[in-house]
């Protein structure tokens, strides 16, 4: 599964960084729901990602991952409002709790490694080409 994450992951960038407009459309529209399939189901893979993509010689490949660090900071935010006030009316509330106690540790344990990285990345690269080398 994470294979397939992965692979899904270097699409949706290539598709972000096309010149053909209706790609980059559809990329950005994916690119927030991958990244909320893999905050659920392996956030590790996702932060091994923002790892890797602080190193990398690519824009597209580091704003890609600045805007998918950018989206787990605001759905972990949006949890830990929602944990406070919600009651719970389903079978297993504490595997959700732990799913989101798992994502918040590995977003949250990143910011520092990322902090620099992340103000380098926040603008978007020029569309130059249609893929990433």
């Amino acid at each position: 599964l994470v294979k397939v994450m992965q692979v899904m992951l270097v699409q949706t960038m290539q598709s972000m960084s096309s010149s053909r407009f209706e790609l980059r459309r559809i990329g950005s529209m994916v690119l927030p729901l991958l990244s909320e399939v893999m905050r659920w189901t392996r956030p590790a893979a996702l932060a091994e990602f923002w790892l890797q993509a602080s190193t990398a010689n690519n824009d597209w490949v580091a704003y890609t991952a600045m805007l998918t660090f950018r989206q787990s900071l605001a759905h972990i935010s949006w949890l830990a409002k929602f944990f406070e006030t919600q009651t719970f009316n389903w079978m297993r509330p504490e595997a959700c709790h732990e799913a989101a106690a798992l994502m918040s540790e590995v977003t949250r344990d990143r910011i520092p490694l990322l902090e620099p990285w992340l103000v380098q990345a926040a603008s978007a690269p020029t569309v130059t080409r249609d893929r990433i080398p």
